[in-house]
């Protein structure tokens, strides 16, 4: 099986400064069933620039009008020509990844493809077959990254002014040259206004898991007064006990480098409760509700974490206690729910709407009034939900054998861009996301996840070829390459939470790749 043809890993504790001086080889997770049999980690980069895009592109935009998109970091916007269409998507909504926010534009009269313009708070890549350029776009220094000489640039990341913003091509190869000059102009008017942010979102470090017992915490709904724990458990056969936590907790800030307790208004004792975190396959977890308005007053925005300790509970005398963190990232005011904005499925002209579009307001984007108010024409989201697989397949003109179940889940959506690409989604017991697989026809990595990674593991099989990109051990995105019928096919896994390990995720390659075990 012929090498893929592109690789891209995202490393962590790399800045976007870092992004021109290359990536050194990835360390292999060694727990893997099934031999590597080759490795490779490695980019080709080439320094130049290219022609600034012209100051008065502002202005060369035919009835512009300007569209933001508003998060825990700040607002993003751009000027959008009327014959373009947009969808923001919040924080907390289903197109986010690792807390990413932003905006989908593409021209109205393109039935595929989009760019991604979002705030990320860290973005880094590196991979075979990557050039990259340094241009100045909105004034600020960017680097136009492309893979295997694409006609249409795969990321643009800025690094100066609007530090943390990336434009990333989505299935847009196909797009005219117009159009390609055209979103150039576009980025040309981008402003990022980090003092304009609001609402808030979790964030996920290595202590925010307690490996010797599967334990996995994120918070959710914060507000400035307390927020949502979730604890659910990844591995129920790693706890020896009763897995319990209480009332207690602390709460600290992020100030320079240094975490520093949080100071308290009211002393008081927490209730001697103990909750119990379900380690059942099919179990939600647990959800522990905290307001510390009463403890601590309300908070100003900042970095966050709520320290909690949970118990390997044996019996009397006989336990463990661990410590966990659960980080956010708080902005004031109040997020946007989810689902409240891109996941609505319409695509938005510039001037179907009020000009001030904020993404953490669900009400002004896409709701039925404006809709009917508008007057203009609005194109559908390109994902359509299906009954069944077998629809989807059809839909996508692409066939995939799914597992029935990933990580002991089998609520399943189908979804496909017709023609184009096919999806299955994998929820838990609470409709919480646990697993994303996609399909498309070509080599293009389509899984749009570009959060940080410390390990990737390429695999050069008889009837495959795959990357396996994770933190440590884990395995967090598979892209696996194959040929069908002489044709190339791609496909991709997402998981969300801690990962798989490798011995699962080779499992799940074979049983994708059409591998007999």
């Amino acid at each position: 099986m012929r090498r893929m043809n592109y690789k891209t890993a995202v490393v962590s504790v790399l800045t976007a400064s870092m992004l021109l001086s290359g990536c050194g080889a990835a360390t292999a997770p060694e727990s893997a069933d099934t031999p590597v049999p080759e490795m490779e980690n490695t980019v080709s980069e080439s320094a130049g620039s290219v022609e600034a895009v012209p100051e008065d592109a502002e202005d060369a935009v035919k009835d512009p009008a300007r569209i933001y998109a508003k998060g825990p970091y700040g607002r993003i916007s751009v000027v959008l020509p009327e014959d373009w269409v947009y969808q923001a998507y919040s924080a907390n909504s289903d197109h986010s990844i690792d807390g990413s926010y932003g905006m989908w534009i593409r021209p109205a009269d393109e039935d595929s493809g989009y760019v991604d313009l979002f705030y990320m708070q860290m973005f880094a890549v590196c991979g075979t077959g990557l050039e990259q350029e340094t241009v100045t776009i909105a004034g600020d220094e960017a680097s136009i990254g492309t893979y295997d000489n694409h006609e249409m640039w795969d990321f643009i990341n800025f690094r100066g002014i609007n530090e943390g913003v990336t434009a990333q091509s989505v299935m847009a190869e196909d797009w005219t040259e117009e159009d390609r000059e055209a979103v150039l102009k576009i980025l040309e008017t981008l402003e990022y206004e980090p003092d304009n942010a609001e609402g808030a979102v979790s964030y996920f470090k290595s202590d925010s898991e307690i490996p010797e017992i599967g334990v996995i915490a994120e918070a959710h709904d914060i507000t400035s007064s307390g927020a949502t724990v979730r604890f659910r458990v990844w591995d129920p056969g790693l706890a020896s006990g009763e897995l319990e936590y209480g009332d207690d907790y602390s709460l600290e800030k992020l100030e320079g480098e240094e975490w520093i307790s949080v100071p308290v208004i009211f002393e008081g004792e927490f209730n001697d409760i103990a909750y119990i975190i379900p380690k059942e396959a099919d179990s939600p977890g647990s959800e522990w509700e905290v307001n510390w308005e009463w403890l601590y007053g309300s908070l100003e925005p900042g970095d966050y974490r709520i320290c909690k300790t949970v118990m390997d509970f044996r019996g009397t005398g006989d336990y463990d206690t661990y410590k966990i963190y659960v980080y956010f990232h708080y902005a004031g005011g109040e997020n946007a729910e989810d689902g409240e904005t891109a996941d609505q499925g319409v695509w938005i002209s510039p001037v179907s709407s009020p000009v001030e579009i904020v993404a953490a307001d669900g009400a002004s984007l896409g709701n039925e009034n404006t809709q009917e108010q508008g007057g203009v024409a609005q194109m559908q989201n390109p994902f359509k939900n299906y009954d069944s697989l077998a629809e989807a397949e059809e839909a996508a003109s692409v066939s995939v054998s799914v597992p029935e179940v990933i990580e002991e889940s089998s609520n399943r959506v189908y979804r496909a861009i017709p023609g184009e690409l096919l999806e299955v989604i994998y929820y838990d017991e609470s409709e919480n996301e646990v697993a994303r697989i996609r399909k498309a026809q070509g080599t293009e990595r389509i899984d749009g996840n570009y959060s940080e990674y410390n390990t990737a593991t390429d695999i050069d099989a008889e009837k495959y070829a795959a990357e396996l990109l994770g933190k440590g051990e884990m395995v967090n995105v598979i892209t696996i390459q194959t040929q069908e019928n002489g044709m190339d096919f791609v496909t991709s896994v997402t998981f969300r939470g801690k990962g798989v390990s490798q011995s699962a995720a080779m499992l799940l390659i074979n049983e994708l790749a059409g591998v007999d075990d």
